[in-house]
């Protein structure tokens, strides 16, 4: 996907089983009581000289209020095409096999008809000649001190373009490396890159520098010294990172005149902060969820409370969850070192029964937490159900049913069932009342 300098135009791949389809929508404005953007398609356009079914990368040519898109076709076909996308035909393809695997082909903002081509041993500059209706690749130098550095990496697997003009690339093995785009020459790998504590997934600029975002849903900020010419990007001390989330950061946003960070995970979460490079170390981070904190994994138990609009659900996250589905918010949100198989609301909505690998929690449900107050060894507990009065629940583990106490948590042998032979799916208890 990719969208134009002007904000006008918008381009994203399409894979089919045959061929793979680019589509172009126009970003157009509805001035009412919100102003809105809405897509209008205006072009769906293949290159029938590329077998390929699918496209890795799209970028638009700062030219002509992007009138021009450059793609990068996947395997087995590598090829970068160069389109006047108003016209059906390519005005220029150029081939890019090799054993080599490719990742992007981007477009320089100032320079028309130069696309950059990233790869795996691949860093190679593209010119598009007018007139010869061509595109030519030349590999990209290297200054002499980063050619001396035997362990930097060539799997440029990355980028981000500069508000300076320049461009910084990012490998496989953590090191952000800083190109001088007027001469397109590769200067230097910056001394504080994240090596080994991080795997970068995505970098974006802003004001001052640049943001890296990465596994362990960690981000670091660098910001640009004009004193030091030899090394000019620093990384703040200070870094962002979620509190126990072992998830990646996989795209990234600046709002509001810079003021908001607003990051997705892996696990689908889409949060934001207050964003202030300055920040000390003494002060906390403050994450929010742009929308309501969802699960992350797979539901694995649901129950619905008979006096309130509420329902509970808890999952493979290792997460238990309360919702109201009346007023479409999340209520309760709690966070468990092992993963919870199922849960039941009692009918006066006060209290929760979660079943774990080896044991059930009885709990009871606060303002803003969920605090167990008995807990009962037990393996394997796929269903709970509250009586329709609340005063006992039944439990299935295996082929048994165990039906216990609510307020003492007993469970006399005389209420064991052991009838069945296989695995118990569900259990429900008859209402005496209908």
């Amino acid at each position: 996907m990719a969208i134009s300098p002007e904000k006008k135009y918008l381009a994203f791949a399409e894979e089919t089983a045959d061929f793979g389809l680019i589509h172009v929508c126009e970003l157009t404005k509805r001035d009412d009581k919100r102003t809105k953007r809405t897509l209008e398609k205006k072009k769906t356009f293949l290159s029938l000289d590329c077998t390929s079914r699918k496209y890795l990368s799209l970028s638009f040519d700062p030219s002509d209020e992007g009138k021009y898109l450059v793609a990068l076709s996947a395997e087995p076909d590598w090829r970068i095409i160069y389109w006047n996308w108003h016209s059906p035909k390519p005005m220029a393809t150029l081939a890019a096999n090799g054993i080599n695997r490719f990742y992007h082909a981007i477009c320089q903002p100032s320079t028309q008809g130069t696309i950059l081509l990233l790869g795996n041993s691949t860093l190679k500059v593209c010119k598009y000649t007018q007139g010869n209706e061509t595109l030519k690749a030349n590999n990209i130098t290297q200054t002499k001190s980063l050619k001396d550095q035997a362990q930097y990496s060539q799997n440029y697997i990355n980028y981000c373009w500069l508000n300076d003009g320049n461009l910084i690339l990012a490998t496989d093995k953590g090191e952000l490396i800083y190109v001088v785009t007027h001469n397109m020459e590769v200067k230097y790998v910056l001394p504080t890159s994240p090596f080994d504590e991080m795997t970068i997934e995505c970098i974006i600029p802003f004001s001052k520098g640049f943001i890296v975002g990465g596994n362990k849903a960690t981000i670091y900020v660098y910001e640009k010294h004009e004193v030091d010419k030899k090394h000019q990007y620093v990384r703040v001390d200070k870094k962002i990172q979620v509190p126990n989330n072992n998830s990646k950061v996989i795209a990234m946003a600046l709002l509001q005149k810079e003021e908001t960070l607003a990051f997705g995970l892996s696990n689908g979460s889409l949060l934001h902060l207050p964003f202030n490079f300055d920040r000390t170390s003494d002060e906390p981070m403050k994450f929010e969820h742009v929308v309501q904190n969802f699960h992350t994994d797979a539901i694995t138990g649901l129950d619905v409370c008979v006096r309130k609009s509420l329902v509970a659900t808890c999952g493979r996250d290792k997460t238990v969850k309360i919702w109201n589905f009346k007023e479409l918010t999340l209520e309760n949100d709690k966070q468990f070192d092992e993963t919870a198989h199922s849960v039941a609301f009692h009918p006066s909505g006060f209290q929760l029964v979660v079943g774990f690998a080896d044991k059930i929690r009885m709990m009871n449900i606060l303002l803003d937490d969920l605090v167990t107050y008995k807990e009962i060894p037990l393996k394997g507990c796929q269903e709970i159900v509250f009586t329709h009065g609340g005063d006992r629940f039944a439990v299935c583990n295996g082929s048994t049913i165990q039906v216990y106490n609510t307020y003492i948590g007993d469970n006399p042998t005389t209420q064991q069932y052991r009838e069945h032979t296989g695995l118990i799916q569900q259990v429900a208890w008859h209402d005496v009342r209908s």
